[in-house]
């Protein structure tokens, strides 16, 4: 369970970085 928790949180994080990045480039 905690395994998955962690795995998530980062997977999150880093789709999170990307978007951020995507939205800098867009503007």
């Amino acid at each position: 369970m905690l395994k998955t928790l962690r795995y998530g949180f980062i997977g999150c994080g880093m789709m999170g970085q990307e978007h951020l990045r995507n939205l800098a480039m867009i503007e």
